[in-house]
């Protein structure tokens, strides 16, 4: 099982320097999602709970590679996981692919 928190998903909102700033008890960040992973883990049990990111959110998305390095760093405390899948590319990602097809 993976909790989406990246590519635009409304999690973004909440752990983004640039949105996420709220003064109530999500205020940290980090806790909604902490909060869901939890949920998840009480849904199905003892089976592997982990958590998608996305590495390219923009410039300006408040959302940066350091940013993800803090907020992962406490993830990991308030509600570990078994697994990060970083992803990268979304909508206001200025690279293109320039590689060969991969089917030929």
């Amino acid at each position: 099982m993976e909790a989406p928190a990246g590519h635009g998903c409304p999690f973004v909102q909440f752990l983004s320097r640039t949105t996420g700033t709220r003064d109530d008890e999500y205020a940290d960040r980090i806790g909604l999602l902490a909060q869901v992973i939890d949920a998840i883990r009480t849904g199905i049990g003892e089976l592997p709970t982990g958590v998608r990111v996305s590495a390219e959110s923009g410039e300006n998305s408040g959302l940066g590679p350091d940013d993800l390095i803090e907020l992962l760093l406490r993830l990991r405390e308030a509600s570990p996981v078994a697994h990060v899948n970083v992803t990268t590319g979304d909508r206001d990602s200025r690279s293109r692919w320039s590689g060969a097809p991969l089917n030929g």
